[in-house]
């Protein structure tokens, strides 16, 4: 039963290490994203913009099952914190670009 219990552990061990460094992952291309929306027309012009809105609208989804998850006890309290503050950084910068592009469409439909 001890010898379970460790392979049980272990296992979470590596799962939570692969969580933390999808995260890492996720965080990259937020700022990545952040750096582009600075310079780009958007997404309906942007193709590498889309691909990067596209990987994280993706994530999204699944940071909300993972929080939820965590608020059920099933991660660490510092993967759980990185979980939110990963999800906080990412639904900043979908909120950006949607009211980016929607600032865009307004602009050019309304103001010209």
């Amino acid at each position: 039963m001890a010898a379970t219990m460790d392979v049980v552990q272990s296992y979470n061990a590596q799962e939570f290490v692969k969580l933390s460094a999808d995260l890492n992952t996720v965080n990259e291309k937020v700022k990545l994203c952040r750096e582009m929306l600075v310079e780009s027309p958007g997404i309906d012009s942007d193709e590498a913009l889309a691909e990067v809105i596209g990987f994280l609208e993706a994530c999204r989804d699944r940071l909300t099952d993972i929080i939820e998850a965590g608020t059920n006890g099933l991660l660490g309290e510092e993967l759980f914190a990185q979980c939110l503050k990963t999800n906080d950084a990412l639904l900043r910068t979908l909120d950006a670009e949607r009211v980016t592009n929607d600032y865009i469409i307004h602009y050019y439909f309304y103001v010209s």
